[in-house]
């Protein structure tokens, strides 16, 4: 095996060109490009509706509406009657909306281009549901015992029909 010697100079211009190289692959910086106040007293949760352009906002327990905007900002509409609303999610057709309403013990199910609540399924008495998630053609929701709110009732689902 032959060994060949670099001389200093030469191995310098390799480590800085490859520097040089690395670093201009950075790309631009990001930004915001506006700021604005958004309709909300409080903020628990944040749902982006692609198929209608709306941004759903819940505000958790305590209040009763669910914030909508387009995706500037610019606010559309108030779900109101949603007691507590704080986790939502969204169908995997973006056609429903579910709001677990921890001052309502129940989901909400909304129409997503009609802003109208279509059915509230209960959850029990002192449930306060507030996490939830779409998968398996199911609604996974977690709720807490409002008499002990460091009992987690762990994950129950609803089934959703087609």
């Amino acid at each position: 095996m032959r060994l060949e010697q670099v001389s200093l100079a030469a191995a310098t211009s390799v480590v800085a060109g490859l520097t040089t190289a690395t670093v201009g692959l950075t790309g631009p910086a990001a930004w915001a490009d506006g700021a604005g106040a958004l309709p909300l007293s409080h903020y628990a949760h944040l749902v982006v509706d692609g198929a209608h352009q709306h941004l759903f906002f819940s505000q958790g327990a305590g209040t009763t509406g669910i914030a909508v905007t387009d995706l500037a900002g610019e606010p559309v509409a108030t779900l109101d009657g949603e007691q507590g609303a704080d986790g939502l999610a969204l169908s995997p057709d973006g056609r429903t909306l579910y709001a677990a309403l921890a001052d309502g013990d129940a989901i909400a199910v909304i129409d997503t281009a009609t802003f109208t609540e279509t059915r509230r399924v209960d959850t029990g008495g002192d449930s306060a549901p507030v996490s939830l998630a779409v998968a398996g053609g199911k609604v996974w929701y977690s709720c807490t015992d409002t008499a002990d709110v460091s009992t987690w009732g762990g994950w129950q689902y609803l089934t959703v029909q087609s």
